[in-house]
């Protein structure tokens, strides 16, 4: 993963290229499968080209370290609300121009927290819908790990592993 001050671009040039943190892209075309992102508070997504094994925490620590993210980074952020941390995480659903809440956001792994707390996750959702009309969000988690203890029924998107 690179370190660089280019690592963050306003648009994908290369997608089989090194691997970089995309602002707010027009659409999924041309980045890989199941790539994670970050939705900041203004609804700005910051999306991986491809996947090479990143973690939400890897590209957290590179929003924050170039000051995309206000404040110092906290493995806490899976307990928190989005407003809380500043963000919210989310996924690409397989290859589909789907984007999924990462699933790492805890708070939302039962049905009754998902009820009670998912309209508290979708104004990240519907802002960055506005800065990216191209893609769709949906308000469901993205399923991906297999050791899942959540209602995964109701609060999941299965990935597709296209």
């Amino acid at each position: 993963m690179m370190t660089n001050e280019n690592l963050i671009q306003d648009e994908l040039k290369d997608p089989g290229g090194d691997w970089k943190i995309v602002r707010n892209p027009v659409n999924l075309a041309r980045f890989g499968k199941d790539v994670r992102g970050v939705i900041t508070g203004s609804g700005d997504l910051y999306l991986e080209s491809h996947s090479d094994g990143t973690i939400h925490h890897d590209i957290l620590e590179i929003l924050f370290d170039h000051g995309v993210l206000e404040g110092t980074f906290s493995r806490g952020w899976t307990k928190q609300l989005p407003e809380e941390s500043g963000f919210l995480t989310v996924q690409r659903h397989g290859r589909t121009p789907m984007i999924c809440i990462g699933e790492s956001n805890r708070l939302l792994y039962r049905k009754a927290g998902y009820l009670e707390k998912i309209h508290l996750y979708r104004p990240f959702l519907e802002r960055a819908f506005l800065k990216n009309p191209g893609i769709r969000f949906m308000d469901k988690l993205i399923r991906i790990k297999g050791n899942f203890t959540g209602d995964e029924a109701f609060v999941t998107i299965r990935s597709l592993g296209l």
